[in-house]
């Protein structure tokens, strides 16, 4: 059973890309600088459903302009399969969700590794909390907000040796086992790992 409907379109890429290449975007206004129509002449082109070549084998004047006016050639905007005309550009199926990950990317989500990182984002904040005032601050600047230890040391005039006591008793408490539940033991090494000195 599948969990997905997709609908899949196909444009020319090509012709979109020479668009954004010659730093213009594709549309209404696109075309009036072009001096052809967008829905009549741009669009069709876009989406395949119109050949630049009508029956003589010669370009359309729109073509032409599109050309002249990307300073490219009628190659560089329509490959040889792209001559005929689509009947139809756009098609709807309907997959699985590993078929819609495969067709994405990116690794499929794992709803028990979300609820545990959510569950440890809460247990290192409630860690956090648990820290003094200023031991909070420090690691929530250098870790969550990524500000280095010349600046915090400027911002809460301390010096940076100063600040980098703080922040290694601040992590030292954090990855003591009494805070940490034992299964999440060493999380607090996942934001330990500042990077300048």
């Amino acid at each position: 059973m599948s969990d997905y409907r997709v609908r899949i379109s196909v444009r020319n890429a090509r012709l979109l890309r020479a668009i954004e290449q010659a730093g213009h975007r594709p549309g209404a206004q696109f075309a009036e600088e072009v001096g052809i129509s967008y829905s009549g002449a741009l669009l069709p082109y876009f989406n395949l459903t119109r050949s630049p070549l009508p029956p003589d084998g010669l370009l359309r004047e729109c073509a032409w302009a599109l050309c002249d006016f990307l300073n490219a050639s009628p190659s560089d905007l329509w490959s040889d399969a792209q001559l005929q005309p689509l009947a139809r550009n756009h098609s709807t199926i309907e997959l699985d969700a590993d078929n819609v990950q495969a067709l994405v990317g990116g690794a499929p989500v794992d709803p028990l590794r979300l609820a545990t990182q959510a569950q440890a984002g809460r247990i290192i904040e409630d860690a956090i909390d648990s820290l003094t005032e200023r031991e909070a601050y420090v690691i929530r600047e250098r870790f969550f907000s990524e500000t280095t230890l010349a600046d915090l040391s400027e911002r809460i005039g301390l010096t940076r040796e100063r600040v980098r006591q703080i922040e290694k008793k601040a992590l030292r408490k954090l990855r003591h086992v009494s805070r940490i539940p034992r299964e999440l033991a060493g999380i607090a090494d996942v934001i330990g790992g500042a990077v300048d000195a």
